[in-house]
């Protein structure tokens, strides 16, 4: 079985926590480096996982360590540099989200990897999982007729990190992120948004210190997709938690698709989704779908990419749409700073899934 070499650069808790077990678990991963500018924290990563190099500078894991792909996982203003120094060295390489904080960053990104035939990608990885394939294919069967609206929410109290609250950061490129993922990948590019942004909470405190918010904690996008259909989005830092855990708001569906005679509720987050409802016109119940997820986690979009790098299979987590992803977000900050509607102008290739891979199982992308 073919094996992609992987580096990671950033040894934090999502990496550290979530994604190196991910790897290392993957049969289609050989994990080869880690980095990180905490070399204490780098050399506990690479011991906890195996990893035999570990490196304090990107610049010298590029050039002394020999993978093929590099999973992203450091703060998001480092998305874009990183990922750019990484294609100029050969590698392909995925983002966590966002795919970069800015368009002209995400441009390079994309004309870098066209140039040297790489793959550039960034999470969430929303697209990979069951949920979604049955959603996408009750669209496409037109089960529920045209999906004129839509609508997401996605919010907590706030991350544990400052960075997330400082400029580059915010609630929407952290947490908005996947509905817009998911939204876009089964309505199609939307063609404009108008959104409201602001800063509900001005100070915070993490690890004993007080600081500034620079950064949106409270976020609603309105999204046009064309020909009448719409979309809202509501994300922040300012949603409940309940004291033993999990959201102190109603999580049991975070996103819902109004058709001309159905609808569908998507059970759980995007991230942790739970699978589908679905009812019509015709049906007296609510009828459920694709609750067994196949082992599909968020975190599973290094692995997911390391397979389809090794099986020569392409992936449903495009760059394209990462950076659709991006630009509305973009729009969606700028809507808000100057009261307009701001039209949006990228695409990407869409239906994300044929019909026909709609219909079928995650097992095989996420096994």
């Amino acid at each position: 079985m073919a094996r992609i070499r992987v580096g990671v650069a950033g040894c934090g808790s999502v990496s550290a926590r979530h994604y190196l077990p991910d790897l290392a678990a993957s049969p289609y991963v050989e994990l080869v480096a880690v980095c990180d500018t905490d070399e204490s924290r780098a050399v506990s990563v690479a011991g906890n996982n195996g990893v035999r190099q570990y490196y304090t500078d990107i610049d010298a894991m590029l050039a002394g360590a020999d993978f093929e792909l590099l999973c992203n996982l450091t703060p998001m203003r480092e998305h874009g540099p990183i990922a750019l120094k990484a294609l100029r060295a050969g590698r392909h390489v995925l983002n966590e989200k966002p795919l970069a904080v800015n368009l002209h960053e995400a441009d390079a990104l994309l004309e870098e990897a066209a140039r040297r035939g790489l793959v550039v990608t960034a999470a969430p990885n929303a697209v990979l999982s069951p949920t979604f394939r049955a959603a996408a294919a009750a669209i496409a069967s037109g089960e529920i007729g045209k999906v004129c609206a839509a609508r997401g929410r996605y919010g907590h109290s706030g991350p544990h990190e400052p960075w997330f609250y400082k400029s580059g950061g915010g609630a929407l490129f952290d947490l908005g992120v996947y509905n817009v993922v998911t939204l876009t990948g089964l309505l199609g590019p939307a063609v404009g948004v108008v959104a409201l942004s602001g800063i509900a909470v001005p100070r915070r405190t993490l690890h004993g210190e007080e600081f500034s918010v620079e950064a949106d904690d409270n976020t609603t996008l309105l999204l046009d997709f064309g020909d009448g259909v719409q979309a809202v989005i509501q994300t922040g830092f300012v949603y409940p938690r309940r004291a033993k855990g999990g959201a102190g708001y109603d999580d049991r569906a975070t996103i819902e698709l109004l058709g001309t005679s159905g609808a569908i509720n998507w059970l759980g987050y995007d991230w942790e989704p739970h699978g589908i409802e679905l009812c019509t016109e015709t049906s007296d119940n609510w009828e459920t779908r694709a609750v067994d997820q196949h082992g599909y986690t968020w975190k599973n979009g290094g692995s997911a990419l390391a397979r389809s790098l090794a099986l020569g299979e392409r992936s449903a987590m495009t760059a394209e749409h990462a950076y659709h992803t991006l630009e509305v977000m973009l729009g969606a900050l700028e809507s808000a700073a100057t009261g307009r509607r701001v039209a949006l102008h990228s695409t990407f290739p869409w239906p994300v899934l044929e019909p026909e891979d709609a219909m079928t199982s995650a097992t095989a992308v996420n096994e």
